[in-house]
Order: C-alpha cells, then sequence, then structure tokens
C-alpha cells in the first residue's frame, strides 16, 4: 500500500518594505541629526548674509533652529515612540507620521523665507500637531501619569507664539524671552526623560551596574528647573538668576551604588554629573550663565539683536 506524502511550500521570506515611518524616532532622529550638519552650513551663510533677506537670521535664527529645530525633532521623536509602550496603543506611522515630519521640514525652510506668517503657523502648529498625537493614546489608555507630556508640547507651542508674535510686531516683547521660555521648557523634559530611560540603558549597557531611580533626586532636579522657569517667566535677571540655576545645580550623590567592578566606569560618571543634573548643569553653563551674570559687553550676540528688528 502506497504512502502518500504532503509536500509543503517552503516558507516564504518576509517582502522587504520601507520601515522608516514604522516608528516615530526613525524620521525624527535622522532629521535631527541630518539638520545638526546642514545647520552648520546654514549658519555660515547667514552670517555672511549670502541667504539675503530671510524672517529670522542671525542669533535668533541660530537659538530658534536649536531649540524648534534640532531638540524639538529628537524630542518628538523619542515621545512618540516611548509613548507607544507606555499607552500601549499605536502612536502616528506611515502617512501621518511622514505628515508630521513635513511639517517639521516646512518650519525649517520657511524660516529662511522673507515669509513670516507661514513661517510663524509651521513653527507653532508642530508642536500642537505633537501634542495631539501623542495625546490620542494617553487618552484612550488613561495613562494620567504622561498627560505632563502633552502639557508641555503646548507650552512649546506657545512659547513659539510668542516668539513669533514678538517677531511679526504683534506684541512688544523681545523674541529672545520666549526662547528662554522654550529652552527651560526642554530642560524639564530631558531631566524627565533622563530620569526614566538612563538608570534602565546604563544597568543594560553596563555589565554589574546597580543604577537605581531615586524619587527625592529626582524632584529636586525638577523643582530646579521649574524655579528657573518661574524666574524667567517673572523676569527675575543678574546675581538672583544666577543664584537660583547654582541651587538647582548643586552636585548630588551618585544615582546608584558601586557594588561591583563592573559598576565602577557608571559610578564614575554618576560621581562626577548625576542623571537628573547633567543636562541641565551642562546647559546653565554653556548658554544660560553668560547671559545673566555676564556684561552686555560679553553678550554682543544678544544686543545685536536687541533693537527693534529682534522683534
Amino acid at each position: 500500500m502506497s504512502t502518500l506524502f504532503a509536500i509543503e511550500e517552503p516558507p516564504q521570506p518576509p517582502p522587504k518594505r520601507f520601515a522608516l515611518w514604522d516608528l516615530a524616532f526613525r524620521p525624527f532622529y535622522l532629521l535631527a541629526s541630518g539638520f545638526a550638519a546642514l545647520s552648520i552650513a546654514l549658519w555660515a551663510l547667514q552670517f555672511s548674509g549670502l541667504l539675503g533677506r530671510t524672517y529670522l537670521d542671525g542669533p535668533l535664527w541660530h537659538a530658534h533652529e536649536m531649540v524648534f529645530g534640532f531638540t524639538l525633532a529628537v524630542v518628538v521623536g523619542f515621545l512618540l515612540t516611548a509613548g507607544s509602550n507606555w499607552s500601549n496603543l499605536p502612536t502616528p506611522t506611515g502617512v501621518p507620521l511622514a505628515a508630521l515630519a513635513a511639517l517639521w521640514v516646512a518650519a525649517r525652510v520657511l524660516v529662511l523665507t522673507p515669509w513670516g506668517w507661514a513661517a510663524a503657523a509651521a513653527n507653532i502648529a508642530f508642536p500642537l500637531a505633537a501634542a495631539i498625537a501623542l495625546g490620542i493614546p494617553f487618552l484612550r489608555a488613561r495613562t494620567r501619569r504622561n498627560y505632563f507630556f502633552v502639557g508641555l508640547l503646548v507650552l512649546l507651542a506657545i512659547a513659539a507664539a510668542f516668539i513669533h508674535a514678538g517677531r511679526l510686531g504683534l506684541i512688544a516683547a523681545p523674541a529672545w524671552a520666549g526662547i528662554q521660555l522654550a529652552l527651560d521648557i526642554v530642560l524639564f523634559i530631558v531631566v524627565v526623560m533622563g530620569g526614566r530611560v538612563i538608570p534602565m540603558f546604563t544597568n543594560n549597557g553596563v555589565p554589574g551596574a546597580t543604577a537605581v531611580r531615586k524619587p527625592l533626586l529626582e524632584k529636586a532636579a525638577l523643582g530646579g528647573v521649574l524655579a528657573l522657569l518661574a524666574a524667567d517667566v517673572l523676569g527675575i535677571h543678574g546675581i538672583a538668576l544666577a543664584v537660583i540655576a547654582a541651587a538647582a545645580a548643586v552636585p548630588m550623590p551618585p544615582a546608584g551604588p558601586c557594588g561591583s567592578p563592573g559598576g565602577r566606569p557608571a559610578c564614575r560618571w554618576y560621581g562626577s554629573c548625576t542623571w537628573p543634573t547633567c543636562g541641565f548643569r551642562s546647559t546653565w553653563c554653556c548658554v544660560r550663565w553668560p547671559a545673566s551674570v555676564g556684561s552686555r559687553a560679553r553678550r554682543p550676540a544678544m544686543r545685536w539683536r536687541s533693537g527693534p528688528s529682534a522683534g
């Protein structure tokens, strides 16, 4: 009696597909890194005057694009990717994600044109669109502990509106005040995100490391950034602002024990720059300190933009 053998088709490899738009960090990290390189050439062209008349120029363009261009692309890419994990619901992919990225690109291009109103609209719309994209899965999943990220993106949109309203002459306020507010909001986001992911990444990447989250340390770091934000909103400058920043950036103890030889590299780094305050201290020293305690002679870029053309 003959035996029948079932013949099965060999497994087919999965079809090749373009995966760039599957996760938000892919296009936005790529755009941020590309823009970081391109902006060096753009700044040289700006400084030499070869770009002609643009809506934003000089140090104001430089500061605006560092915060609302490069940094915001990284922040949005991270939040939309992490937000999917936090809510167990999808964040925008495919065409909606591509549309969001296109809005970011349009905002970068428009600030280099004379079309101020269009540039303002695009730069205000991008953080608002990102807030909506992040808020929908959060609301559906009721992840209340993450709602504040949506609020921070809305605050960045308000800061952008303040900058462009001043630049367009709608309000009698310097655009630099909006830059400072946006920088404080970004610092707050960085401290929160750092507190959530850096200990985990350290433990995964450094054998033997036992980094742990310190709730009191995180609250102290966040409180320091909020104090700086309040000082900027209230218009506190000079030595008083420097004292607030110094109090917020006081060196703190390591975030985790150094119990094993494998954990020593991480702990040596922790000892000099604890993760919740590292970004705050470095940003303050590089950006905020000269603007707060330096003389006007030490701030030529700020003085250059302090005239009527600064908005």
